[in-house]
């Protein structure tokens, strides 16, 4: 079993619920209610981030019967489904500088707190965009500031449909912002952009507009733009039959990228692809996972996982396209078994599915494609491809270097934000209002603020003109930042103790 983890390591197991994520959990000290002892009881919390507004909370969450930390995944993941749709119902009327919470049995709000010791924000180092050496053909996308981003609408998790002014024609565009505000190294769009930039203009994969780079220094690239397609998502029903086709493109453009490129996806999904209305064809997007064949950590690029082949990947697509399984609606790729996806009594269509052929065709055209794909001997490392793409080597600010940071290496050092900002270092703020509570009248940002807000302005020192942020030669004390809890769903296996009125600290 692999451990819930932080979003910089982008190996969690589960979708997003209710709209949040379980990044893991802390080890937290609040005040004991009852009165006894010294007035101070330690607590596991999970630390939550919200994609609507981009916070980060810690959450206590009483519970009549303690979680065992060998239940099994059903039962943990309906004791999250229940915390998480809680959470859903308050979090948008908290103080936005409220840190923690503590929820009781029935979710009602007994103890909230703004001290910066529950701050689980974090932060990283933003590569500048001569720090990503990308190739003569991606040379001239268009640089954006943050500030630049009107936000519009808000589309997924991480992605904002937004508007901007062309810096060269002078007209408004309209395009898809894509961010990790949840905060992995290098931004988390370092290995998305690098593959994306290389790989060749194809009909059948969205294609990058222009690299969105952060305020404070105008270097440090935060995330890039796509055109906004007007379609939904094949997560979601339609009343227009799947068609045949649609497949055979998936399977055509999945051989492309993995046996002339070296490229694997990872990621091959319903909510990943699009039917384009101009060329009626697929689309596929979010190369977040995407990794070169043989890549590891120790490259500074996301790992190869074998559980995430995109072999496995179309078959997981169709599969969902036609039985719309709710049990595998939550899972990530990883911890579909292929035993349930090869069965073919497990093939009934959704009754709200239309196909433009019988489910045996799919299935059988599918399974026939398999079969060659595995006949194939797979490559050893990504060189060996036909048409295989370099990426750079990853650059190592040494000067960043961070004690208690996280990374396979310092360019991808993510490290607490109370951290950074002792020592010296800006911060780059994410937070932004709730869908609910934006004020239609005035113009949002894509910075989180108002057009016509009023901002401090922090004074920060000159940067080196290739680096992101400016780099302070400070050396900073290990962050008292909890580890992730062992077991992968976060409820179990932590390494304090799990009774919540443990006395840990006396009062002062």
């Amino acid at each position: 079993m692999e451990q819930l983890s932080w979003a910089s390591e982008a190996d969690g197991t589960l979708q997003p619920l209710n709209g949040f994520t379980c990044m893991g959990s802390r080890f937290g000290v609040r005040p004991d209610p009852s009165g006894d002892g010294d007035g101070y009881m330690s607590s596991d919390a999970l630390v939550f981030f919200d994609w609507d507004s981009y916070r980060c909370l810690d959450v206590l969450h009483e519970r009549e019967d303690e979680l065992d930390c060998d239940a099994d995944d059903d039962e943990q993941v309906k004791w999250l489904r229940v915390t998480t749709r809680l959470l859903r119902t308050i979090v948008d009327d908290l103080p936005p500088d409220v840190l923690a919470i503590d929820l009781d049995a029935a979710g009602k709000v007994t103890w909230t707190s703004t001290d910066p010791q529950h701050n689980s924000n974090v932060s990283t180092y933003y590569p500048s965009v001569d720090e990503y050496q990308l190739p003569p053909s991606s040379r001239n996308l268009t640089t954006l500031l943050r500030s630049d981003l009107t936000v519009i609408d808000r589309l997924g998790s991480g992605v904002d449909k937004v508007s901007y002014i062309c810096p060269i024609s002078g007209q408004e565009k309209t395009v898809a912002f894509k961010s990790s505000p949840a905060v992995a190294h290098f931004g988390g769009v370092w290995d998305e952009i690098q593959i994306m930039a290389r790989l060749p203009p194809h009909p059948l994969i969205l294609a990058l507009d222009s690299l969105v780079l952060e305020e404070l220094t105008g270097l440090g690239v935060v995330g890039f733009t796509t055109p906004v397609i007007q379609a939904r998502t094949l997560d979601k029903l339609s009343p227009s039959p799947f068609k045949l086709r649609w497949l055979r493109e998936l399977m055509g453009l999945v051989d492309e990228l993995n046996l002339e490129f070296g490229i694997l996806h990872q990621d091959i999904a319903p909510r990943n692809l699009f039917i384009n209305p101009d060329t009626d064809s697929i689309l596929l997007f979010d190369f977040n996972w995407a990794a070169g064949v043989g890549q590891t950590q120790k490259d500074g690029y996301k790992t190869v996982k074998p559980a995430r082949n995109d072999v496995k990947g179309v078959m997981y697509f169709m599969y969902l396209i036609i039985t719309r399984d709710p049990k595998y609606s939550v899972w990530q790729l990883d911890f579909v078994e292929e035993d349930v996806l090869e069965d073919r009594e497990g093939w009934i269509k959704h009754p709200q599915v239309q196909l433009d052929d019988d489910v045996s065709a799919f299935y059988d055209e599918l399974m026939a494609w398999v079969r060659t794909r595995r006949g194939h001997s797979p490559l050893a490392h990504h060189t060996q491809a036909t048409r295989h793409i370099e990426v750079p080597i990853p650059p190592k600010p040494s000067r960043d270097e961070v004690e208690g940071g996280r990374g396979a290496n310092l360019a991808g050092v993510v490290t607490p934000c109370q951290s950074r900002l002792a020592a010296g270092r800006p911060v780059l703020n994410w937070q932004r209002p709730p869908k609910a509570k934006i004020d239609k009248c005035r113009r949002l940002l894509a910075t989180g603020r108002y057009a016509d807000e009023k901002t401090e302005t922090v004074p920060i020192p000159v940067p080196d003109p290739k680096r992101g942020f400016p780099q302070p030669p400070a050396r900073l004390t290990r962050a008292k930042l909890r580890r992730p809890v062992r077991n992968r769903l976060g409820l179990g296996g932590s390494e304090a103790p799990p009774n919540r009125k443990t006395k840990t600290r006396r009062k002062e």
